[in-house]
C-alpha cells in the first residue's frame, strides 16, 4: 500500500466517523424537538386546567353570599396565583 493510499484511507475513515457523529447529532436533535413538543403540550394543558378552575371559582364567587364570598376569596386568589405562575412558565417556554 502506498503512502497516498494510506492517507486516502485515513481521510475516508475520518469522514465516515464524522458522518456517524452527524447522524447521531441529528437523531438527538429530533428527540429533543419531540421532547420539547411534549413539554409544551403538558405546560399548555396545565394552564388550561388552571384557567378552567379559576373560571369555576369566579362563577361560584359571583353566586356566593356576602359571608361566603369573604371565605372564598383566599382560595380564588391562590388559584389565580397558580394560574399566573403556570402561564408564565408556558409563555417563557415559547419566548
Amino acid at each position: 500500500m502506498s503512502l497516498r493510499d494510506a492517507y486516502r484511507q485515513k481521510l475516508e475513515a475520518q469522514i465516515d466517523e464524522l458522518n456517524a457523529r452527524l447522524m447521531l447529532a441529528r437523531a438527538k436533535s429530533k428527540k429533543l424537538a419531540a421532547e420539547g413538543k411534549i413539554a409544551a403540550a403538558e405546560e399548555l394543558a396545565d394552564v388550561e386546567k388552571k384557567l378552567a378552575a379559576v373560571k369555576e371559582q369566579l362563577t361560584a364567587l359571583g353566586n356566593a353570599t356576602e359571608g361566603a364570598w369573604s371565605e372564598m376569596k383566599g382560595g380564588v386568589e391562590k388559584a389565580w396565583g397558580d394560574l399566573r405562575d403556570a402561564a408564565k412558565r408556558a409563555f417563557d417556554m415559547f419566548g
